[in-house]
């Protein structure tokens, strides 16, 4: 517990660096050519209240369909669900498209922070049991609701993830799978940053000009 304590407070010391008063771009429409992010509006200090704000909504989604008294159907259930945490997929491609590209040590900080976070949250949804009760519902009668290839093929999709991804499990087995998923989480956070911080340190030593010839 001292080590984790130790560990957050230079981090939150980081994070609190990058705060910033203006707007957050994620919270607003983006009126950019072909929807394309606004890099040079976007701030460090925009990705943690972004991602909070990405979950809430998700889960508030999310707690819709479950919560849902109709009957599971193809539109309030699948539709719904695919439709669901459209910030959050905004947040997290930015975010993770830019420390790919060009990492640094304020961003892995946030990385550390977020990444705990979204594995609670994902694993919280992939394992709710009422939601792959809805999930299945409409799976088991497919063949029954004249559903073109495409929407057929969504329905198949979701379900099958819901099934690989544990949520069929007895409930001892899905809390392993939680934990286990919170690891890995974490050991392929550290593995990607040594990954960047190696590919980023690359020297090319040229010491012959003719290995220049033809450039």
């Amino acid at each position: 517990m001292k080590r984790l304590l130790f560990f957050l407070i230079p981090v939150t010391m980081m994070i609190g660096c990058t705060k910033t008063e203006k707007p957050n771009p994620f919270f607003v429409e983006w009126n950019t050519p072909f929807g394309s992010p606004p890099f040079h509006l976007i701030e460090e200090g925009h990705y943690l209240p972004a991602y909070e704000e990405g979950i809430r909504q998700h889960q508030a989604e999310i707690d819709a369909i479950i919560n849902n008294t109709e009957e599971p159907d193809f539109e309030n259930t699948i539709v719904a669900y695919d439709q669901a945490g459209e910030l959050l997929s905004k947040v997290g491609m930015v975010f993770g498209g830019l420390r790919s590209a060009n990492t640094s040590d304020s961003l892995q900080a946030i990385a550390k922070i977020t990444t705990p976070m979204l594995t609670a949250h994902y694993n919280s949804i992939r394992l709710n049991q009422e939601l792959f009760a809805k999930i299945k519902a409409v799976y088991d009668k497919r063949e029954t609701l004249n559903l073109d290839t495409e929407k057929m093929r969504l329905v198949e999709k979701i379900y099958r993830d819901f099934e690989r991804g544990g949520a069929a499990l007895p409930e001892e087995k899905r809390e392993e799978l939680k934990k286990i998923s919170e690891r890995m989480s974490m050991v392929s956070l550290l593995l990607n940053e040594n990954l960047l911080k190696e590919n980023s340190g690359f020297t090319l030593v040229i010491d012959d000009e003719a290995d220049l010839d033809g450039l």
